[in-house]
Order: structure tokens, then sequence, then C-alpha cells
């Protein structure tokens, strides 16, 4: 039987929903059946899990797709403190337990954790989520007739090589809070970190750095624990025409104007 005859039978549809919440190259993978269930070689663990309705039409783009955990969860404690550092996908899948070992799935929500809060005093958290439409439905950001370059450093518009600005795993010699004192960055000049990143060795998690004095680095946030001992520390770029001539030798691919006048007519005359 296919899915759609299981879904419409009186009586054969044994229903049974997979969760997979992935944030960069860990997948925690959930069922509502009471068994472990094992689905091309990935191993669903049964969970106290449920969900919200799904919206279909024109409104999805704006719905958000909410679920359930338990507080205990190990999902629910990356967003416990300090939220991930990276984009947190969702998808969840439906199929019907009497198709046998190789069933057919059928789709139900694809796409990206919005936000994680705690209500009834941190017991029952709630995983808000839009789906992919939504995502890929909000209005991008144009070119701007902007002074500071439109590009993002060392993306495909930028073309410079951040393996060349980059401090691999160097040592860490202390943490406090969202302060880091890195021995390596002394090595440069004040600022050359600042806008930049400090990324884990294994890429699983990065925090964007604010300002760079010496050895010490003020990150946005700080990372979560166990706090790191080896990082690497990439290099930072105020957009503007000098900084990339100067510290990046890139003004060939800048992306800004940088002969914008700096009175606006409509408010200084043109006298």
């Amino acid at each position: 039987m296919t899915f759609d005859e299981y879904e419409t039978s009186a009586d054969s549809g044994a229903p049974v929903e997979l969760y997979a919440f992935t944030y960069r190259s860990e997948a925690y993978l959930y069922t509502s059946s009471e068994d472990e269930i094992t689905i091309a070689s990935s191993i669903y663990t049964p969970e106290s899990i449920g969900r919200g309705n799904t919206v279909e039409g024109p409104k999805d783009r704006k719905a958000e797709f909410k679920v359930t955990l338990p507080s205990t969860n190990p999902f629910i404690a990356l967003f416990a403190g300090v939220p991930p550092g990276a984009r947190v996908k969702v998808e969840v899948h439906s199929y019907h337990r009497p198709d046998g070992g190789s069933p057919e799935l059928r789709l139900v929500f694809e796409g990206f954790v919005n936000a994680v809060t705690f209500v009834d005093d941190g017991y029952r958290p709630e995983v808000s989520a839009r789906s992919v439409i939504a995502t890929l439905s909000r209005l991008a950001p144009r070119i701007g007739y902007q002074s500071q370059c439109n590009a993002i450093v060392f993306d495909g518009d930028c073309k410079v090589n951040e393996g060349s600005f980059s401090d691999p795993e160097v040592n860490v010699d202390a943490v406090n809070g969202r302060a880091m004192t890195v021995s390596a960055a002394s090595k440069q000049a004040d600022g050359w970190y600042t806008g930049g990143f400090v990324q884990l060795v294994d890429g699983t998690d990065f925090r964007l750095i604010l300002d760079h004095v010496g050895a010490n680095l003020e990150l946005l946030l700080p990372f979560r624990d166990p706090q790191p001992t080896l990082v690497t520390i990439v290099a930072g770029c105020d957009h503007t025409a000098p900084t990339c001539e100067s510290k990046f030798g890139n003004l060939d691919n800048f992306q800004g104007y940088k002969d914008v006048p700096t009175k606006n007519p409509f408010q200084t005359g043109l006298g």
C-alpha cells in the first residue's frame, strides 16, 4: 500500500513521525513512536515530542511551526544560555508502521529554527521554526549606493581567500565570558581581527570579534562550555576602500562606490 492508502484507510493506518534537528554536522533524531526506529541507517530515539499544525498556502510564509520537547532533551540544551552560532535545520517526516522496513516517507515540514522559548518556568521548551518557503520569500538586500563595500568578506563577490587571512589552530590562553586572550593575535596590529571571527577547529561553532587589542579579543557572545583551548582566528574587514586596498590588496573587487559625495544636495542645496 502507498502512504496515501494507509493515510485514508479506516483501520490499516498506524502513523509514526520522525523529527530531525541538524546543527552543522550533528543530528538529533527523535520519533513519536514508543520504540526506537531505524530508517536508512539513521536511528530515531523515542521522545515525548509534540507539534502544532502545518499551514499551507499564502499564510505559510508567515506561519511558525512549533515543536515541544522535554526540558531535559539534549537538543534543547543547545539553547540553554548561549544559543548556537549557526542555523539549525528541522525536518519532520511521517510514515505508517505497517509499510515495512523501507516505508514511504512523507515530508511534513522542512525549515529552520527561528527561536526557542522556555515557558512554564522552563519546564516546557517550545521550538519555533520557519519553513524553507518562508525563508526564501524574505526580501533580499540589494546592492546599495554607498561608500562601503556591499560584499561580505571572503564571499564569491569579494573573492579574497579566507585561508590567507586566517591563523589556524592557535592556543587560547584565557577566557572570561566574552573576553578571550590569544597570544597569536598580538602578532598583528590592533584592529586586524575586529569584524572577523573565532572558530572552533572542528568548524562546529564560531563567534564574531567586536574588538581586537594586542592578544585580547572581545567576542559578541561567549562560547558554550567547555571553553575552547584551540581555535582558528580570522581577520575582519570594515568594508572601506582603503582597507580593501591596503589590507587585502583587493580593490579590483571592491563592491562599493568610494566616490559617493558626502554632501546631500537635498539637505544642503547646490550652492
